[in-house]
Formats: structure tokens, C-alpha cells, sequence
């Protein structure tokens, strides 16, 4: 199966989150204040307390576990969806490049379609009618997030809807 995309579209980097903070970041932070205290020695310490009391100690490990269920995932979905009913030894070789961290830098960085054709994923861009459909779509859900409290929406094949809303207080 081929999936389409409107040529605006972007894939995006496997990259979990806690508290709007990527995981690999946290763990990141800690290995070096370990690094530095461990350098510097004890007296470089009290500079590094405040970061560090924001955090608990079993933050760590959530973010191994997040960064392992995230892969996880991601290799299950190519494998019942995107390349069902397929051997390929790429996937093993799409989630890493998906979630190499150093490489991709930053959650919101965009991965075209250009820059990933060479894993041969069955992907390609809408064109002609299929692509101003798409992108009427998104312009009338984007106007309908915009406009509402509404911050997911859910609806399937036999016409139930169903939404999630949140409230806005105005300070």
C-alpha cells in the first residue's frame, strides 16, 4: 500500500517526550553534570543542585523506557501497516535513523520526503484533485481547532464522533 501525502507534509523524528522535554535531552543533561562533577570534582556541585532538584530519580529510567516503547512502536506500525505482508530488513534501519537523536537535533525538525527516499518507503505526494482535497482539509481543521476548545478529535467508519476539549482561562 502506498501512503500519500500533500506535498506540505513532513514526517517528523521519533523523538519521545516528557513534559515537553525529549527524553534523550534529560538523559543527556544528567550524563553531563555527572561528567562535570566528576572532573571538577565535589566543589562543582552547588551550581548544578537547582538543575538538579527539579528532576527524580526515576525520571531516567522513564525516559529509557519511552525512548524503548517509542522504537518499539514504530517498528510494530511498519510492520503491520506500511510494509505488511513484506520482508524488509530496512525497518530496523528506518527506526534508527527515525530516532537518532544526534542526528536530528530537534523534535520539530522535518524530515522531507526527499531526504528519506532512500529507504524506499512506500510513500509519494498527492497530486492534481487528491492534493487540494488534502489540503482543504487541513485547512478546515486547522480553522476548527483554532476556533473551538477542542484539542483532539475522533471519528470512524460508521459516523460517531467523538471529541476531547479543554478549557481556556484567560488570566
Amino acid at each position: 500500500m502506498i501512503h500519500t501525502l500533500h506535498p506540505s507534509a513532513t514526517l517528523g523524528p521519533i523523538d519521545p517526550q516528557l513534559n515537553g522535554t525529549p527524553a534523550r535531552s534529560i538523559k543527556r543533561g544528567f550524563d553531563k553534570v555527572k561528567d562535570i562533577i566528576k572532573n571538577e570534582g565535589p566543589e562543582s556541585l552547588p551550581a548544578y543542585i537547582p538543575l538538579i532538584e527539579k528532576y527524580t530519580l526515576d525520571l531516567l529510567e522513564l525516559c529509557e523506557d519511552s525512548e524503548k516503547l517509542s522504537k518499539e512502536l514504530v517498528t510494530d506500525w511498519l510492520k503491520q501497516y506500511m510494509f505488511k505482508g513484506k520482508t524488509n530488513d530496512k525497518i530496523t534501519e528506518i527506526v534508527d535513523y527515525f530516532s537518532d537523536y544526534d542526528s536530528h537535533l530537534l523534535h520539530s525538525r522535518p524530515l522531507l520526503l526527499s531526504k528519506i527516499q532512500h529507504f524506499k518507503m512506500p510513500i509519494k505526494h498527492a497530486e492534481g484533485d487528491l492534493k487540494d482535497l488534502l489540503w482543504e482539509a487541513y485547512i478546515l481543521l486547522n480553522g476548527f481547532f483554532s476556533g473551538t476548545p477542542f484539542i483532539k478529535l475522533y471519528e470512524n467508519s460508521t459516523n460517531l464522533s467523538w471529541g476531547k476539549q479543554t478549557q481556556v482561562s484567560i488570566i
